[in-house]
């Protein structure tokens, strides 16, 4: 996943760096968020989509329920998967 949106920044011009572009924490907490919602409704995949669209894991501030703004925006968290410090997903 890393590579794959790492290589999408550079395709389109967005900065991989300290500040900007890719983030390990974000990516692998929203790939978390959906497996468990997948594997707790198990639909087909449309249906899913449709649920997960109206459903509170949606909402892009979702992982401020698990993480502090410091934790979550802070470098470290960019670089490297760092666990939520709020609630355990």
């Amino acid at each position: 996943m890393r590579a794959g949106v790492q290589k999408f920044n550079d395709s389109v011009g967005i900065i991989n760096s300290d500040s900007s572009g890719y983030h390990e924490t974000i990516t692998l907490a929203w790939i978390r968020v959906l497996a468990k919602f997948n594997q707790k409704h198990r639909l087909p995949l449309l249906e899913s989509v449709n649920l997960l669209l109206n459903s509170l894991e949606s909402d892009r501030k979702y992982l401020l329920e698990f993480y502090s703004q410091e934790l979550l925006f802070s470098v470290r968290a960019r670089k490297e998967w760092t666990e939520a410090d709020l609630m355990f997903f």
